[in-house]
């Protein structure tokens, strides 16, 4: 009877841990905002911990299910709201101050369609520009930042830092994209930015002419109509 209830009980133990307790997932080694995962620190409940440690230096247990929430994940040991509070004090009505909290969106918020791209793929903001607003602003004010200008990550798979950013046009970050086509044309892959530019044609008729009406490279640039080549006039910018 005694053997019958502990086989019971083991019973009840495993289907709890197989379909009841979420599935465990071992985040060792990758990092959540500010704090990277040092390895398992046993369960809390029916949930998991592990032990984490802050880009400040502070080492604590966490529960696993949180560095994973959509919504108000934790980034930090808890010195980031402290932070966040002193350093960003005046500073929210900043005419930059969207482009820092897309930058954040997309390096810690799980639930931002971009999160994917970046965060999901371990791009992180550095501690300076993180924690210090300020310290932002005046990088790009050094770098002449401004309407028609956008952040580039001179390594696609490195962070956002002072050492990985420069401040280029539209059409040289689409050019720096993981994601940008290149088409072969003449012998020279190009992208349909550089191939506008270079053939002197608008930017949107190329992106129809070979996206959309899947036309050849070559086509798309000496396009035909009423029988005649395209003069460098037609479709200039």
């Amino acid at each position: 009877m005694i053997a019958l209830t502990l086989h019971r009980r083991d019973n009840l133990s495993s289907f709890i841990e197989d379909f009841i307790m979420p599935k465990f997932v071992d985040h060792t080694g990758k990092k959540f905002g500010k704090l990277t995962v040092l390895g398992l620190a046993g369960k809390s409940g029916n949930d998991r911990k592990c032990r984490v440690k802050c880009d400040c230096g502070t080492e604590k247990e966490v529960v696993q299910s949180k560095l994973t929430a959509k919504n108000k994940p934790t980034r930090s040991c808890g010195c980031l709201a402290k932070e966040n509070h002193f350093r960003t004090h005046g500073l929210t009505s900043h005419k930059w101050y969207s482009v820092w909290k897309t930058m954040v969106s997309r390096c810690e918020k799980p639930n931002v369609k971009s999160y994917k791209d970046y965060g999901g793929r371990g791009i992180s903001i550095c501690y300076e520009w993180r924690t210090n607003l300020q310290s932002y602003f005046d990088w790009l004010e050094s770098k002449g930042y401004g309407p028609s200008l956008q952040i580039d990550r001179i390594d696609n798979n490195g962070d956002y830092c002072p050492e990985n950013c420069q401040v280029v046009t539209q059409k040289e970050n689409a050019n720096n994209r993981r994601d940008t086509k290149r088409f072969d044309i003449e012998g020279e892959l190009m992208t349909i930015s550089e191939m506008s530019e270079k053939y002197d044609i608008k930017y949107g008729t190329m992106y129809k002419r070979i996206l959309i009406m899947k036309m050849r490279p070559e086509d798309a640039v000496y396009f035909k109509r009423n029988n005649r080549l395209n003069s460098p006039q037609e479709g200039s910018r």
